[in-house]
């Protein structure tokens, strides 16, 4: 009894993890305008990555190159700075950054071989602690087949 009961609520919270999922990818402007369906949403929810980080870290450094990515802050805080623009900004759970990165290719032609590279125009550090979900473009476009 307590095995089938701890599978229903494990399955349970899975269902909840991943309304509230669906939900913060709906409310990021570059989903939410894009008007994808419950179905194409679902499948980019099973599509992020977690990425948990125990100590401070620099993931991205102002001015590299890197794949086009979101990262969704799960917990803890990450800190966006940009010298060229002159702006600090300290993002906690539910705070999102990499927006930018994902429209930044668009007009680029897609390659099979080689994932969307985006110029960073901030320098992004976690906290200890910090957990990110991070879906890549690469990903997004096979869902969507763009």
């Amino acid at each position: 009894q307590g095995d089938t009961f701890r599978r229903v609520v494990g399955r349970h919270d899975e269902v909840l993890q991943r309304m509230d999922h669906s939900r913060q990818l709906q409310a990021i402007a570059v989903f939410r305008d894009s008007q994808l369906n419950d179905e194409q949403v679902l499948a980019l929810v099973d599509l992020l990555q977690t990425e948990t980080y125990t100590r401070k870290t620099t993931l991205v450094r102002e001015g590299t190159v890197v794949d086009a990515s979101l990262s969704i802050v799960r917990k803890g805080s990450v800190t966006i700075e940009s010298a060229e623009e002159k702006y600090t900004k300290t993002l906690e759970a539910g705070g999102y950054f990499g927006q930018e990165w994902m429209l930044a290719d668009q007009n680029k032609e897609v390659s099979d071989d080689q994932p969307p590279l985006v110029k960073t125009k901030f320098t992004v550090v976690v906290t200890p602690g910090t957990e990110l979900a991070v879906l890549m473009l690469d990903d997004v476009r096979k869902v969507l087949n763009t």
